[in-house]
C-alpha cells in the first residue's frame, strides 16, 4: 500500500510539472523556438526550422540621437509555411538575447500574436518602441516571426534586422555619468563615479529605496562617495543618485548593494596568572605566627640539635 502511495505522488508531481511547460505564446515562448535547438514538450522531436518569407520594416536604416524614442513598424510578406491550422497567428517581437536589443530600453519579453492573410502577409504591421542608448554607435535591432501548432513537432521562423545609428545628442544634455565601483561593508558604502558635464554640476542628490531624495556632496573632484551604512540593517537595497548640471538636465543611476552582517571578532583576553597561597597561623594575640623559624630561640634549638645528632657518633667511637 505505501508504494502503491508514493508512486501516485510521484505521478502527480511529473503532471504537475509537464503541465506547467507548454508551448504557448507565454513570456518564454520565444526561448522554445530558438533556432536550431528542440523545442521540447508538445513541440519535442526536431528541430526548429527556418522557413522562406520576410520582414520588411518602415526604415532598414534609422538614425536617432541617443537617449530618443522611436517607433520601429515591422510587416511579414510571405510566410513560407501553411499555418491555417493556428488561424493564421504567428507570434513576432524582438528578444533581448539577440544582437543589440537589450542594450535598448524596451519591454523585450512581451510578444505579440501577429495575423496574417492567407498569402501569408501582414494585415497590420507589428509596431515596437524603444529607446536608445545614451552612448553613440550602430546597432542592430533583430525581430523573429514564429508560427508553430499542435500538428507539427517544431517551430516555423523568419528572422528581420533593422540597423540603428545612435548620434549626439544636439542642444542641451543631461550629464554623463557611469558607477565605475562599489565597496561595501557592514559600516561604509563607498562608490566611485565617472561624471562628465561641460557646464558643470549644481547637485547631486540620494536616494535609498524610493525614498525622498537628499542633496549629498561629492569627494575628490565629483568622482567618489562614502554613505554611512552602519545603522541599516543587513540586507539588499537600492541607491539611486540624481545628478543635475547647471542647466537644470539630470540623469539618475541606480546602484543594487547588498549590506552584509557586522563581523565581530572575539578576542580571548583571559590571562593564565598564577596564583600562591600562603598560609598562615595567629599566635593569639592577633599577630601571625611566623612559624618555627621565626625567632631566635628556635634557631638556636634546631642547630644544637643538629650538632648533638652528628658529633655524638664520633665521640662515642673515639671512647670505645
Amino acid at each position: 500500500m505505501r508504494w502503491k502511495t508514493i508512486f501516485v505522488l510521484v505521478l502527480l508531481i511529473a503532471g504537475f510539472a509537464l503541465a506547467s511547460v507548454k508551448s504557448d505564446k507565454s513570456l518564454n515562448y520565444f526561448d522554445q523556438w530558438r533556432p536550431g535547438v528542440d523545442p521540447g514538450v508538445c513541440h519535442a522531436g526536431g528541430t526548429n526550422e527556418e522557413v522562406s518569407g520576410s520582414i520588411f520594416f518602415n526604415s532598414s536604416w534609422i538614425t536617432v540621437e541617443e537617449g530618443d524614442t522611436f517607433a520601429i513598424a515591422a510587416r511579414v510578406v510571405e510566410f513560407g509555411e501553411d499555418i491555417t491550422s493556428s488561424d493564421n497567428n504567428l507570434s513576432i517581437g524582438f528578444n533581448a538575447m539577440d544582437e543589440d536589443n537589450g542594450k535598448f530600453t524596451n519591454d523585450l519579453t512581451i510578444y505579440e500574436t501577429h495575423l496574417l492573410n492567407t498569402s501569408g502577409y501582414s494585415v497590420l504591421p507589428y509596431i515596437a518602441t524603444f529607446t536608445a542608448p545614451n552612448t553613440p554607435g550602430n546597432y542592430s535591432l533583430v525581430v523573429y516571426a514564429v508560427a508553430g501548432s499542435t500538428a507539427d513537432l517544431y517551430f516555423y521562423w523568419i528572422r528581420g534586422q533593422v540597423r540603428v545609428e545612435v548620434i549626439e545628442a544636439s542642444g542641451p544634455k543631461p550629464p554623463k555619468m557611469t558607477l565605475e565601483d562599489t565597496n561595501i561593508n557592514s559600516n561604509w558604502a563607498n562608490f566611485t563615479f565617472d561624471i562628465i558635464d561641460p557646464t558643470g554640476i549644481k547637485q547631486v542628490e540620494l536616494s535609498i529605496d524610493g525614498a525622498t531624495y537628499q542633496e549629498i556632496t561629492l569627494e575628490n573632484d565629483n568622482t567618489t562617495y562614502k554613505l554611512d551604512v552602519s545603522t541599516y540593517a543587513a540586507g539588499d537595497y537600492t541607491v539611486t543618485f540624481r545628478v543635475t548640471n547647471n542647466i537644470d538636465l539630470s540623469i539618475v543611476i541606480d546602484s543594487a548593494i547588498t549590506i552584509p552582517e557586522p563581523v565581530t571578532s572575539s578576542v580571548d583576553t583571559t590571562s593564565t596568572t598564577e596564583s600562591q597561597t600562603t598560609v598562615t597561623k595567629s599566635n593569639g594575640d592577633g599577630n601571625e605566627d611566623p612559624g618555627l623559624l621565626g625567632n631566635i630561640v628556635s634557631v638556636v634549638i634546631l642547630l644544637a640539635l643538629f650538632i648533638g645528632v652528628f658529633w655524638t657518633p664520633i665521640l662515642l667511637r673515639r671512647r670505645s
